[in-house]
């Protein structure tokens, strides 16, 4: 037998996972394909229920859009959410789609990301004896912000499962209030990580004389990561003379107040907003600087950050970190070791930790 042939053979009887998402390719979900790209012994098959419409990163194996409604903009979903009839028939249709895919791909062991996604699913991977794991990412456990019938089928969810995967410890008593019985052994906490060779290559070059300190950060727009925080503190700093300048990488709903946030404090001239950038010029970007800043706080819907990916791509790239004691980021970087943690919406700390920076160089 030829080598390929060979090689082929031993594909064949590669076990087939199947790992659902409610939407392809959204940017901030790249680690989806990162952890694809790392199961060498399977063929991972990605089953999402829509598509984003940037389809910001591209999967490496095998992608089926099972074409049904997730998100409120969609027709579909608003008819099924709004009447109970729908819902019915809706919840029907999807059991007999994911059913039939199972089969199709002769799925062997299923990965769910988010509790909700496998709320969706769990009735028919149990039906089916297909042993799965859910893999809890933050606002999918903010029990405050979930309604009851989520919460119902979250819990049977988890009774069901292989294995719950949590990415900070944070989320343990979240899985402990949900199911106070539940296994101990089931609960594996493993952080999304990050392609460290990808960014380790382009280490940062240091602060030359007369260069004002760079400071970046890289994520979605939103309330819960706290740029405004972060412009709040560099305004008073510059204020107080300090050579500083802040690029923010991103797109988001945020991305409007915080630009009239910049101008409104008089540093337009020092914040750059790069919008959505491919991960190649983002570990280049973060080369250029010297600084990573994510003070993300609990936002009003009960999210908060599970494991911030970023701070992991610009640690691995050698930035210090100053961020917050929020979620599973205590997990990730060691106060005044990796960087600074301050609390929650303490922007006069976030200033007071780049003062430490900008005076050390």
């Amino acid at each position: 037998m030829h080598k390929s042939e060979s090689s082929d053979v031993q594909k064949q009887n590669l076990p087939v996972i199947a790992v659902f998402l409610p939407m392809y390719g959204i940017a901030s979900e790249i680690w989806v394909k990162r952890q694809a790209e790392a199961f060498a012994r399977s063929e991972p098959v990605l089953l999402t229920w829509e598509t984003h419409r940037s389809k910001f990163w591209k999967f490496p194996k095998k992608h089926i859009c099972m074409s049904l409604p997730w998100t409120s903009d969609s027709f579909g979903y608003r008819i099924s959410r709004n009447f109970k009839l729908f819902r019915c028939l809706y919840r029907l249709r999807e059991c007999k789609t994911v059913r039939d895919h199972l089969r199709q791909q002769n799925a062997s062991i299923a990965i769910c990301h988010f509790g909700w996604t496998a709320s969706r699913v769990y009735t028919v991977l149990r039906d089916q004896k297909i042993p799965y794991f859910i893999i809890c990412h933050g606002l999918d456990l903010a029990t405050p912000a979930l309604v009851k019938s989520y919460l119902t089928d979250l819990k049977s969810s988890i009774k069901n499962a292989a294995g719950v995967v949590i990415v900070g410890s944070h989320m343990k008593n979240a899985i402990n209030q949900l199911h106070p019985t539940i296994d101990k052994n089931k609960i594996h906490q493993i952080p999304c990580g990050a392609p460290i060779k990808s960014f380790s290559r382009n280490r940062p070059s240091r602060r030359q004389k007369d260069e004002p300190l760079k400071l970046i950060s890289v994520g979605r727009l939103f309330e819960g990561k706290g740029i405004d925080l972060s412009i709040s503190a560099i305004s008073q700093l510059i204020k107080s003379g300090l050579n500083l300048h802040f690029t923010i990488v991103g797109e988001g709903v945020e991305l409007s107040h915080l630009s009239k946030l910049s101008e409104t404090l008089g540093i337009e001239q020092h914040v750059t907003f790069c919008g959505k950038l491919q991960q190649v010029d983002i570990a280049k970007l973060l080369k250029s600087n010297h600084v990573f800043l994510q003070p993300s706080r609990r936002s009003k819907s009960g999210w908060i950050e599970g494991f911030g990916v970023s701070i992991t791509e610009a640690m691995a790239s050698g930035l210090p970190v100053i961020a917050t004691l929020s979620g599973g980021i205590p997990d990730q970087v060691r106060d005044q070791r990796d960087g600074f943690l301050v609390e929650e919406e303490d922007y006069k700390g976030i200033a007071e930790a780049i003062l430490t920076y900008y005076t050390s160089e």
